[in-house]
């Protein structure tokens, strides 16, 4: 089998990270895979460490028409059985071919956008899986497929010493990663934190709206409990410490 991940790709994110670790649990099952995502020079060495060709690309070019030319050339000369596309800015630009096109669907909701270019959809959360079968795709086009964890490699790391992130170390850790937007669901893990003593959060990620969110731990009064760590490219030292 072989597997085409197809991803615009930011430096940081967790999208990202999951498309390299799917890329590698595939790759140690024997699948031959190519990835092309926006140019990354870091990105490139962890896919070729894991036996997965990089292509890189200028994303988005001046153009539309130049990035679906060269993202179909890429597919074509691969020749994949699968196509995975894991941001909908590129998965519009896949051409219909002898593949199956999957495409992830994330926090904006997009579905409309993969509608007409995939034939199948994964999301990491049930919820988001039955929304969209509410809003039409069949049971057999969705998929469910949960953030994979950290391979056995990754945990064993020292952990992050708890003063560095000025956390007492007899304190009761909840160690959270998410994109910081609104619709990530933050604000309901704060709520939670309001009703427990002792505890202290660590939220993982970046995104636009961290003063907001920020702003709604200190509405809560737990602001005082609540580590904002920014993107992390290594959690381990982190889970470690909990």
């Amino acid at each position: 089998m072989k597997v085409f991940h197809l991803m615009s790709g930011a430096p940081s994110g967790g999208v990202e990270r999951q498309a390299e670790r799917l890329a590698g649990v595939l790759a140690r099952s024997g699948v031959h895979q190519c990835a092309m995502f926006a140019r990354d020079e870091g990105r490139a060495r962890r896919f070729e460490a894991l036996g997965v060709m990089p292509v890189e690309m200028t994303f988005p070019s001046r153009f539309t028409f130049f990035d679906r030319r060269s993202i179909n050339a890429a597919i074509r000369r691969f020749a994949p059985d699968i196509v995975i596309s894991w941001t909908p800015d590129v998965a519009v630009l896949v051409e219909k071919d002898n593949f199956v096109h999957l495409g992830r669907l994330g926090i904006a909701f997009d579905h409309e956008a993969l509608l007409s270019k995939c034939q199948h959809i994964f999301t990491p959360a049930q919820s988001r899986a039955d929304a969209v079968m509410v809003a039409g795709w069949s049971v057999q086009q969705v998929h469910v497929l949960p953030h994979l964890p950290m391979m056995p490699e990754e945990l064993a790391i020292k952990p992050i010493n708890r003063k560095s992130v000025y956390t007492p170390h007899t304190a009761n850790l909840i160690l959270t990663s998410m994109r910081l937007t609104q619709k990530a669901g933050l604000e309901t893990l704060l709520d939670a934190l309001v009703r427990i003593s002792g505890y202290y959060l660590w939220i993982a990620g970046a995104g636009s709206d961290r003063e907001i969110l920020e702003a709604a731990a200190h509405k809560r009064g737990v602001k005082p409990r609540v580590r904002f760590l920014g993107w992390q490219d290594q959690m381990a030292p982190y889970l470690a410490a909990c």
